[in-house]
């Protein structure tokens, strides 16, 4: 199928809430990026269950910008933590700049 699966690694509501970083994250996210061109649709366990490989840039590019504080920074709530979605959406977890891929971390993940 030329398919990759992202499962919760990736996708339009990635969640970075534990102890990791978005340093580290972002690493994985590269080892993730030199299979980019083997395949042409990715699988997901949240939001749409199938969606375009782009998911994987999209949180990279939102890595960088969270790394550098230039991310929109919206204030979300999950299960009584205190976070930040990196991407502006609607209400259905859509990115408002027509992107696919988003991220939910805390302060304590920026480092």
């Amino acid at each position: 199928e030329r398919a990759m699966l992202y499962g919760d690694a990736c996708n339009i509501n990635t969640l970075i809430l534990d102890d990791s970083s978005i340093t580290e994250y972002y690493n994985s996210l590269l080892k993730l990026q030199k299979w980019d061109n083997t395949y042409d649709k990715a699988y997901f366990s949240h939001g749409p269950a199938i969606g375009p490989r782009q998911c994987l840039a999209d949180n990279i590019e939102l890595c960088q910008k969270i790394m550098t504080g230039t991310d929109d920074a919206i204030p979300f709530e999950f299960m009584g933590i205190k976070a930040f979605r990196a991407a502006e959406t609607d209400n259905n977890y859509c990115r408002l700049d027509g992107k696919f891929g988003n991220i939910v971390y805390t302060q304590n993940n920026v480092r």
